[in-house]
């Protein structure tokens, strides 16, 4: 009782700090960047790892580039003023399960807008126990794969393992020297070759049968994050994606791809962190208050005797 006479005569200190911290804690969600999954060793966006592409997404943003991490139906959320990416896509982009809200190759097939797949390299990623975003062991994935990725995006063309890229050249002219391991190119006579080296083509673009352009990069280590401080390789790289986007357009990179698929969901969203702060913070007043109420509007206090 001493306790609940405690909260009755202090109520409206106790809900000010109450209110006081859930405004600061909204105000440091709001003033964050956004939050990512966790740390990630495999080839997407987000991954710090020799394989991921987080730096390269850096470099466009640091060059003036808007790019947005999409992870729930990218393809509608594209439009003339956007180019939807594609990163050494798997799962459902190379045939398996469709599942709602996932990038598809059907999807990309008959988009009217400018689109850029990069291709898929590796396989089995193993994560490394000892080193938290690190690559313990990784194979080349079965070219089989690759061409069935490019079967679902309708691309006539066959991959190419080489031992070495030499004599590379842009479209315009000039000359290129990427350097890769392992380098994987495509052969093509539908594909217009952005970047060629003798027959085999590092970058090129195609038309599918919707109209939209298609900006297909071959080989992905072109801007992992290891391959990136590599010879000129970041340059090449940011020079294929720009000169492809139009002025001003902002790259919708896709996540559903890699796993990270987020169906937009108001009540998971409120038992997620970081927003399940807020949840806890207004659940707690809730609580307070009705403790508050019950106490003050309860049974009233027996009468006391009066003094003599």
């Amino acid at each position: 009782m001493q306790l609940s006479k405690f909260i009755q005569e202090r109520w409206t200190w106790i809900i000010g700090i109450c209110a006081l911290s859930f405004v600061t804690t909204l105000a440091v969600l709001v003033a964050s960047p956004s939050f990512a999954p966790d740390a990630s060793w495999k080839s997407d966006s987000y991954s710090r790892g020799a394989l991921g592409h987080h730096a390269f997404i850096r470099v466009l943003r640091k060059m003036g580039r808007q790019v947005h991490l999409s992870r729930y139906l990218s393809d509608s959320r594209t439009g003339s003023d956007s180019v939807l990416v594609a990163i050494a896509p798997r799962g459902s982009l190379a045939g398996q399960k469709k599942i709602h809200g996932v990038l598809t190759g059907k999807k990309i097939a008959r988009r009217t807008g400018d689109t850029i797949v990069v291709l898929s390299k590796y396989a089995d990623l193993e994560p490394d126990p000892t080193h938290a975003g690190w690559i313990k062991s990784v194979r080349l994935a079965p070219r089989s794969y690759i061409d069935r990725l490019m079967d679902r995006i309708k691309l006539p063309a066959s991959v190419a393992r080489l031992g070495a890229v030499s004599n590379c050249q842009w479209a315009g002219g000039g000359s290129a020297k990427p350097e890769l391991r392992n380098p994987q190119s495509i052969r093509s006579g539908s594909v217009r070759p952005v970047l060629g080296c003798g027959g085999d083509v590092l970058a090129g673009v195609f038309q599918n049968s919707a109209g939209g352009r298609v900006l297909v990069v071959s080989d992905p280590d072109l801007i992992s994050n290891w391959s990136l401080g590599h010879g000129n390789n970041a340059e090449i790289a940011y020079h294929i994606f720009n000169e492809f986007a139009r002025p001003g357009a902002s790259f919708i990179v896709d996540e559903t791809v890699h796993g990270h698929l987020v169906a937009p969901s108001l009540w998971r969203m409120m038992f997620e962190f970081p927003v399940v702060t807020l949840t806890a913070h207004a659940l707690l007043l809730i609580v307070l208050a009705l403790w508050i109420a019950a106490v003050r509007f309860g049974r009233a206090d027996a009468e006391r005797p009066a003094l003599a």
